[in-house]
């Protein structure tokens, strides 16, 4: 294994570096990186510049002036990638909503007429309704209940007769409030 990474390390000594460390602009504006001042055309070597990367002491870290930039660059991409995705979702959230209203929209003749036939079934069982209060028979004929909107129903009778088409229309999946 230590000769193993001993080679290693000769060959990373003896190889080539890939860095480009002179830049310099052409003509057209494009910048350009090259390993030396030499490989750097003659027209351009006069303007050619190479960058110095800022000290890293490895006790301190980065140098404040750096760090300062870095840290402005994370806040503002953190930032925009936050607004992105808020907006992300808005989008998302708003076709889920229109897709909600147009399934509705679709479904509601379908769910109106389950309704009304639950009521009617539930109004005749109501109405066949029969208690005795301890004295006497009180019969659900007198009962009545009709749908008065999407969802809304009216009931008119005895209070057992109430109570029995309630029971009814919850137990066929249609509770009245």
């Amino acid at each position: 294994m230590r000769a193993f990474v001993l080679v290693v390390a000769v060959l990373m000594l003896l190889s080539p570096r890939a860095e480009a460390h002179v830049r310099y602009i052409d003509k057209d504006g494009v910048a350009h990186w090259v390993q030396t001042p030499e490989q750097v055309p003659p027209e351009y070597r006069g303007k050619a510049e190479q960058p110095t990367l800022p000290e890293v002491d490895a006790g301190k870290g980065e140098d404040p002036a750096a760090q300062a930039r870095r840290k402005a660059f994370e806040d503002e991409s953190g930032r925009e990638s936050l607004r992105r995705a808020d907006e992300s979702l808005r989008h998302a959230d708003e076709s889920l909503r229109h897709a909600d209203e147009s399934l509705r929209r679709a479904a509601r003749p379908q769910l109106e007429r389950e309704w009304a036939s639950a009521v009617q079934r539930c109004r005749a069982r109501a109405r066949g309704s029969v208690v005795f209060d301890g004295r006497a028979f009180i019969y659900g004929m007198s009962f009545d209940a009709f749908v008065s909107g999407p969802g809304r129903v009216e009931m008119v009778g005895p209070a057992h007769a109430n109570f029995a088409f309630r029971k009814c229309m919850t137990e066929a999946g249609q509770p009245v409030e």
